[in-house]
């Protein structure tokens, strides 16, 4: 079991489990015995070196690892012989064995801690097997995968004789039964499948999957995952090129704005130096016009007077005229 990436998301969501089941046939059923059991070559998910830790809860005399092929394939013979002489229908395809899964979420493993719920994951599987009457072979923990996980087997056919087959209620009884068996721990079981389609998850989110389904499918997911991620990652780089070209023309403009600011300042001071001198240049008119004015009353006097010495002239002139006619007069009446 690799450690696990826990976020804050993952300690506030459901801490839920999860038990499946899933008929085998004897094939099947080896291969998976050999999976649990990790004999010989093991998928690339299973990190071999932590094998060691895993934990084998329950096993029947002659399904553990220690026994040979020839002693596991005398057990497997004989309990399918048991099995056809007890199973009341004789016709059905030999899928006499089964299988369980026993998963949690990523909250429930953040809220299990260093905790290994091995006895609450051994009454889960024990419990399956007494109320169904099917025999229990094993039950181990794994480890050495994503993260811890119980798998067990069975046999099938009841002791009293009828093929096990569960329908989807009976699926998601056994979901809140298992449950019970861990409610003292604070997991519950997971949202029931109708109300999380009702709530528009995904269809394949309400699927479940298998280990092995999982261990396939999640490095495809993890790659699309890693692809979104990148994509975003590539987004939020154009963004932030963007951002920095904004920036960068924000500051262009703001020097732009500051300069135009400026030069507004200077205009306004030019305009109110113009305003001042256009006010002075209004008040030199007003006393030039008064000078004008004043100018204009002294020229019309100056005529004034000029008609008065043309006037004074011509009297000077008529007196000086008389006083030539005396002057002549006198001179005559003198003149012997």
């Amino acid at each position: 079991m690799s450690d696990l990436n826990m976020t804050a998301d993952a300690v506030t969501a459901a801490r839920t489990l999860s038990f499946r089941t899933l008929i085998l046939n004897r094939d099947k059923f080896l291969g998976q015995r050999r999976h649990d059991l990790r004999i010989g070559k093991q998928p690339g998910y299973v990190a071999e070196e932590k094998s060691v830790n895993n934990t084998l809860l329950f096993i029947q005399p002659g399904y553990g690892p220690d026994f040979a092929k020839q002693k596991l394939t005398r057990a497997v013979d004989s309990d399918e012989r048991q099995m056809d002489l007890r199973r009341k229908n004789k016709t059905r395809a030999r899928n006499l064995w089964r299988m369980a899964l026993l998963t949690f979420s990523e909250a429930a493993q953040v809220s299990l801690g260093n905790m290994d719920p091995d006895d609450e994951a051994l009454k889960v599987m024990q419990d399956f097997a007494d109320r169904h009457q099917v025999r229990l072979l094993l039950v181990v923990a794994h480890r050495d995968e994503t993260a811890i996980h119980y798998h067990s087997l069975y046999e099938n056919i009841s002791l009293a004789g009828s093929a096990l087959c569960l329908n989807a209620s009976q699926l998601s009884a056994e979901q809140d039964i298992s449950a019970s068996h861990f409610a003292h721990l604070g997991i519950s079981r997971g949202v029931l499948k109708v109300k999380r389609v009702a709530d528009a998850e995904p269809v394949h989110k309400t699927i479940n999957r298998s280990v092995r389904q999982l261990h396939r499918d999640l490095p495809i997911e993890l790659e699309a995952k890693k692809a979104e991620v990148l994509s975003a990652h590539e987004r939020l780089a154009e963004l932030e090129a963007k951002a920095d070209e904004h920036e960068m023309r924000k500051q262009e403009i703001d020097s732009a704005a500051i300069k135009v600011n400026e030069q507004a300042q200077e205009l306004v001071a030019f305009f109110n130096k113009l305003k001042a001198d256009s006010m002075m240049i209004d008040e030199k008119k007003a006393a030039l016009l008064a000078e004008a004015q004043r100018l204009a009353k002294i020229t019309n006097q100056l005529d004034d007077w000029r008609e008065e010495l043309a006037l004074a002239d011509i009297r000077l002139a008529r007196e000086a005229d008389y006083l030539g006619e005396l002057r002549a007069g006198r001179d005559h009446l003198l003149r012997p």
